[in-house]
């Protein structure tokens, strides 16, 4: 459920959080809490301040490919083609109800084509960012997190992803404050060996133990098993 952490938000009179996420999903969520408010006539302006730290933030390009053996190559072909034209990438930007926009949801994702930044389209776009014009190299010495996020991600949410939407789900209906409080510590609770003083110290210990590939192996299992069983235990807690 993405409503908690909306509800969260609108009872508050600031909130701010710092951590990892994914920008596109940040913006799909306002996106969605603001049009869920327009169609209640709540008033509700948005703010989104949102801070992307210079020369340790990430920007990559999501990839389209055609898979070997479509049974509609050429269509599919004219597809990705047409997805990578000037008024295709335009699209991504769009404003809800705009001459040509989406009805309902904006799609609100950074074109990759450098040279629809420019000209008197963009008037008519939800999020007015270049990252070609702010793009900077990382520091010097910033580790490369990637090696941790994928294994990490599956241990946590991709490989037991129905355990964890129950668990979401259950807190979400939670309407016992101090039985949610005691939830969202098992929720966010993590296995030893992912706590570390810092970030440095952290890849560190993580690239040193996964060049043993018998005991990341392991790892990767008692972590799934760690997060399942928190999962599990927040169900269990609702039926109490």
């Amino acid at each position: 459920s993405r409503w908690l952490p909306c509800s969260v938000l609108l009872r508050g009179r600031v909130a701010a959080c710092a951590g990892l996420r994914c920008r596109t999903h940040f913006r799909d969520q306002c996106g969605t809490l603001f049009w869920k408010l327009s169609r209640t006539r709540l008033h509700y302006r948005a703010n989104e301040s949102d801070i992307d730290p210079k020369h340790s933030t990430a920007i990559n390009a999501d990839p389209i490919s055609i898979l070997r053996g479509a049974p509609q190559q050429e269509l599919a072909n004219q597809f990705v083609v047409w997805l990578l034209s000037h008024s295709a990438q335009h699209l991504w930007q769009l404003r809800r109800d705009a001459p040509g926009g989406p009805k309902k949801f904006e799609l609100r994702r950074q074109p990759i084509r450098r040279d629809v930044y420019n000209g008197p389209q963009t008037d008519d776009w939800t999020d007015h960012i270049d990252p070609y014009a702010y793009a900077r190299p990382f520091c010097d010495d910033i580790p490369n997190y990637y090696v941790a996020i994928a294994p990490i991600a599956h241990a946590m949410a991709i490989d037991i992803h129905d355990d964890l939407k129950m668990a979401w789900n259950t807190l979400a209906n939670q309407d016992n404050p101090i039985r949610r409080k005691k939830m969202l510590v098992l929720f966010d609770q993590l296995p030893q060996e992912l706590l570390a003083g810092s970030l440095p110290d952290f890849m560190t210990e993580f690239h040193l133990r996964r060049k043993d590939n018998k005991q990341f192996i392991q790892d990767r299992l008692s972590w799934t098993m760690f997060f399942r069983d928190n999962y599990q235990r927040i169900v269990h807690m609702a039926n109490q």
